[in-house]
């Protein structure tokens, strides 16, 4: 199954599709009260932020997560697709960043620790998966660098 972030599971991309397409009516709307010149100006403003702003975005926009029986396949543009072997996992599990539940995966051999957020979706479905396949145990750590510091003294 291939999980992804889409409006539903990560409301906001609501916020930033709407941003996306404002920037520019703003910039359009700039003539009816400006200049020639000076709508022109924010015009190219607003088109350089919300393009800037999507340049940003788009890893996270476009990135997924493919779940098989036996593996994870990571994929982020710009960077290397990861393959996670759930051999190669000695604990998997739940914690929450800032109150919002997130999945990880952790192999003490080479200290890897890998954190999926809610915001895919089938989160649910890719956290059955785990508890199947995986030791699979909810920690109380709050962030990553909590979490990692706890992962380490367990496994040491």
């Amino acid at each position: 199954m291939v999980h992804r972030m889409t409006p539903a599971s990560n409301k906001r991309l609501i916020l930033l599709y709407s941003t996306l397409v404002i920037l520019p009516m703003g910039g359009v709307l700039s003539f009816r009260f400006l200049s020639t010149f000076w709508a022109f100006m924010v015009l190219a403003i607003c088109l350089l932020l919300a393009r800037g702003l999507y340049r940003l975005a788009r890893p996270f926009i476009q990135s997924t997560i493919e779940s098989q029986e036996d593996r994870i396949i990571i994929s982020v543009p710009d960077h290397p697709m990861l393959e996670i072997l759930f051999d190669t996992v000695d604990l998997a599990g739940e914690f929450h960043i800032k109150g919002i539940p997130a999945l990880f995966l952790y192999g003490k051999d080479q200290d890897r620790l890998y954190t999926l957020p809610k915001e895919y979706t089938g989160f649910d479905e890719l956290k059955d998966l785990f508890a199947r396949r995986m030791r699979f145990e909810a920690l109380p750590a709050q962030s990553t660098e909590e979490l990692k510091q706890l992962l380490r003294e367990r496994f040491r």
